[in-house]
């Protein structure tokens, strides 16, 4: 899985904005051996059922959401 640390930065003399990021990867082997991969299922329904039901379709969960899900839960 890739998360994506985002931030945004003003700079004090030019007051422009600094737009940054850091992408970190993690097994989701890892994920759930530690015991959080039904908190990660729920989160990746959220995309679904939240309130920006778009995001599942732009994350690309159509095609990885549903088998994601049922191994974090198995």
């Amino acid at each position: 899985m890739r998360v994506e640390l985002q931030t945004l930065t003003r700079l004090p003399q030019s007051r422009a904005i600094l737009f940054s990021f850091k992408s970190f990867m993690y097994p989701l082997e890892e994920i759930k051996a530690e015991g959080l991969g039904p908190a990660l299922a729920d989160a990746v329904e959220g995309l679904q059922k939240g309130n920006v039901p778009g995001m599942w379709i732009y994350k690309g969960a159509v095609s990885w959401g549903k088998a994601m899900i049922e191994y974090l839960r198995e």
